[in-house]
């Protein structure tokens, strides 16, 4: 009898993921839009799907049913949807709605089941997408593990990562959130490199089982000591198995998860190394500076010298007697003698006779050379040579322009008042 061969066929048509729950039918829509529905009559309406649809889900739909489906779906986004069994249908979510975490949740895949729960482990009436993408945009992964309600370390993401089985079951969620918290069993974790469920299981019983007697922690004699010791993973457990759960009278087993660690977390029994903590050292040291500087300036005392300073007053009198000597452009001279004096024009032979006739008439003879804004440098040499010769040490010479010029004018009288009008724009 010859077997029929079965000729596989590849899907051309994105198609939905349906699935019935107490009777309805559900379905979830195509890659990328990823929209989860209800049908009502001949109607598919969209909903937020509860855990017990997605628990529906999880079992309805099987590998058979997700090929077809998987086809059409981005290739970083299957190869991530791969790695889970139970909780696909929550990491389809996660990665439709917040693309951006997919490369940190194919780091840690267990970071999937506290994210695709995070409307229940912070007490939220529905999932809240856009404020996960929110905070992730804003403080990144650490941020995340806060807003989740875990530790922001590094330890933490690395206990995530040795999880074997991302599909870490609901009930799990909340005793490992407050297993992180405990520094005891967060180093007993830490000591694992590969986290079963089985053993995580058995951890987190242990965590409830120890919860009455210290106040929400394992201590070191929960998971070390004994006369009687057997290896659990990386664990080590008593003669008394801790991880076995306290029963009640009735016979029901009792169970309490302790969210958030306490100050009795902190005080667990073992060796401590001591810390020395720099912030508080810092405060001191500048405390102690400013009362040092202010207790220093309040000794010194300022001392300080009244500067007279000069007041305006009345010009002190005496008649000028300094001879003015002013070179020209073309080879003459201006001849005065103190400011009000009245300017004779001379020529250079005369310059040495009036020098002369100065040095005899003055008891200190003094000299300013100056020149008009045309005259040459020449001339002004030639003045201050003449002045060396009649003995006159005290000179001194200046070239400035003439603020007025020396206007033409027909007649002697015109040209003299010009004359004044130019001595008296250089003073």
């Amino acid at each position: 009898m010859n077997s029929a061969k079965r000729v596989k066929t590849k899907c051309l048509v994105p198609l939905a993921l349906s699935w019935s729950h107490c009777g309805v039918d559900f379905r979830v829509t195509p890659w990328p839009e990823v929209r989860f529905e209800r049908r009502y009559g001949d109607e598919w309406i969209p909903l937020h799907p509860s855990e017990d649809v997605l628990a529906s889900a999880a079992q309805a739909c099987g590998a058979v049913a997700w090929r077809p489906y998987l086809e059409f779906v981005a290739p970083e986004a299957r190869e991530f949807l791969l790695k889970f069994t139970y909780g696909r249908m929550e990491a389809l979510q996660i990665a439709a709605r917040c693309p951006a975490l997919l490369d940190e949740l194919a780091a840690a895949p267990a970071l999937t089941s506290f994210v695709a729960a995070h409307a229940t482990l912070r007490g939220l009436g529905a999932p809240h997408w856009g404020e996960i993408a929110a905070v992730y945009d804003r403080s990144g992964i650490f941020g995340m593990l806060e807003w989740l309600g875990l530790p922001a370390s590094r330890q933490t993401l690395a206990i995530l990562r040795n999880i074997v089985e991302p599909d870490i079951p609901k009930r799990l969620l909340e005793p490992l959130r407050s297993m992180l918290w405990d520094p005891t069993s967060l180093f007993a974790l830490q000591r694992m490199p590969a986290i079963t469920d089985r053993e995580l299981a058995r951890a987190c019983n242990a965590l409830a089982a120890r919860a009455p007697h210290n106040g929400g922690s394992i201590t070191k004699n929960a998971l070390v000591g004994g006369s009687r010791r057997r290896k659990l993973g990386s664990l080590e457990t008593t003669g008394r198995n801790p991880f076995r759960l306290r029963r009640k009278s009735s016979g029901q087993l009792q169970q309490q998860h302790p969210a958030v660690m306490t100050v009795n977390d902190l005080t667990t029994e073992g060796p401590r190394k001591a810390r020395v903590e720099i912030i508080p050292l810092i405060d001191v040291v500048f405390f102690l500076l400013a009362t040092f500087v202010l207790f220093t300036l309040s000794l010194t005392k300022i001392m300080s010298l009244d500067t007279p300073l000069p007041k305006s007053g009345q010009p002190l009198g005496g008649e000028d007697t300094t001879a003015y000597v002013q070179a020209t452009d073309g080879g003459m001279y201006y001849w005065k003698v103190g400011r009000a004096g009245s300017a004779e024009l001379i020529s250079a032979r005369e310059l040495e006779p009036r020098y002369i006739e100065y040095r005899a008439h003055t008891a200190e003879p003094k000299v300013f050379v100056r020149g008009d804004g045309k005259a040459k440098f020449g001339p002004a040499i030639f003045a201050m040579d003449e002045a060396r010769k009649a003995e006159s040490d005290k000179f001194r010479s200046r070239r400035r322009s003439a603020r007025r010029g020396i206007r033409a004018a027909r007649g002697a009288g015109a040209r003299a008042e010009a004359r004044r009008d130019c001595v008296q724009g250089a003073d």
